[in-house]
């Protein structure tokens, strides 16, 4: 485990398998927490949380829910919310899901244009004999 600053805090951060967690990482979680500070029922629900510990899971995908693990503390108690990026920022306080736009996108593949002429490799209907 190491200790990262996230928006001013130091925080524990386990990256999961083991490693140094990337720039990008450390960029997800704190717009992750930005976000979730930003909002007015996070603010009400948990009054002056603070961020304690986040895992980062490597074996997902950037997008998949579950990417990364935040908990915090704050007056009320603790509690966690699922982080992750996705096309449109969201938050689900009920289900303790968080989303953020990803930094750069990666261009989603376009369809290959059709084609006028017949494919070569395609396969052939059998010619009546």
């Amino acid at each position: 485990m190491q200790s990262a600053t996230i928006n001013g805090q130091t925080i524990d951060l386990e990256v999961i398998p083991e490693g140094e967690a990337t720039p990008l990482e450390v960029d997800a979680v704190a717009r992750l927490d930005a976000a979730l500070r930003a909002d007015a029922r996070f603010q009400a629900q948990y009054p002056n949380a603070r961020l304690e510990r986040v895992d980062s899971m490597r074996a997902l995908r950037d997008d998949e829910d579950g990417r990364y693990y935040l908990r915090y503390s704050s007056s009320s108690g603790m509690t966690e919310f699922w982080g992750h990026t996705a096309a449109h920022a969201t938050l689900n306080m009920a289900r303790g899901i968080v989303a953020v736009q990803p930094v750069n996108p990666e261009p989603r593949a376009s369809m290959p244009p059709e084609r006028s002429a017949p494919d070569s490799n395609a396969v052939r209907p059998a010619e009546p004999v």
